[in-house]
Parts: C-alpha cells; structure tokens; sequence
C-alpha cells in the first residue's frame, strides 16, 4: 500500500533546528495531497473504477468513495453513467470548470512545495560536503585516503 508522508520536517544538522515544515509552509494537507492526486488519475482516465482508484492511491475503497462524493456535492467532478461491460453499469468521473480550477490552485502548491524541498536539500548536500572537507583535512583521517562526494553532478 502506497501512502504519503505528511512529516517532511527537515532539521538543519548545523543548527539542530527545524529549517522547514513543508506542508505548513505550503499551507498543505493530506487531504489536499489526495485530492489532487484523484483529479491527476480522473483526468487521466475518468472511466477508472473506485477500486482502482484506491489502489492507485493506496487508500481504502470507503475512503474513496467518500472522497469522490465530497468532490461531487461540491461541484468539481460530475459523474457521467456509461457502460463498461454488457452488464454492469459504471461512471465516468469528469472535472468540472471550478474543478480544473482547483487542480490548477493545487498544483501551485504542490510546485511551491517541492521548490521548497528541493532548496532544503540543496543546502543539507552543501553542508554534507562541508563536512567531507573538514574530515579529509582531519588529522585522525590523515593516514588514511581522502573521502569523497560520490555521484556529485556539477
């Protein structure tokens, strides 16, 4: 089963602080994270079933049902009857205007997220290469070879 962190408290080594709470941040939730999720995976197949669709986000098949209701009674899917199979009758979950607008709010969030993510490791990667620089100028290192930052991309 596929879940999501929802801790992405990154502690600065130097300072024993916490530099950033992601999801504060980005004012996000998990909810939010399924949410957006679920509009990625109906846009990309909105004949999916609710079964699928809770495999796919690693939550249960009651949890996805009451999450697409909430998204129907808010107006941002509409469901459509279609038929899958000669007998059985099936949906297909479309995003409404004011649903691809809330994907599109999402979205920003996520991206404001991960930029924050991605700036918090490029500075723990700075500081582990600090580190790798004060060990190799060491004296109880000195006999042995320098260590290196290994995989390091310009």
């Amino acid at each position: 089963m596929k879940t999501f962190s929802t801790d992405l408290n990154l502690v600065s080594r130097s300072s024993g602080r916490i530099v950033h709470d992601m999801n504060a941040y980005c004012n996000l939730t998990s909810e939010d994270e399924i949410q957006h999720r679920i509009y990625k995976l109906l846009e990309a197949r909105p004949e999916i079933s609710q079964r699928e669709l809770a495999d796919a986000l690693g939550i249960s098949l009651g949890r996805t049902n009451y999450c697409l209701k909430a998204l129907v009674r808010k107006g941002l899917v509409k469901m459509e009857n279609f038929r899958r199979n000669g007998n059985k009758l099936s949906y297909a979950y479309l995003l409404t205007p004011t649903g691809m607008s809330d994907k599109i709010r999402l979205t920003h969030k996520f991206l404001q997220r991960k930029r924050a993510e991605y700036d918090a490791l490029r500075t723990e990667i700075q500081e582990l290469e600090q580190d790798i620089g004060k060990l190799n100028r060491s004296p109880v290192l000195a006999p042995h070879p320098p260590l290196t930052t290994a995989n390091k991309k310009a």
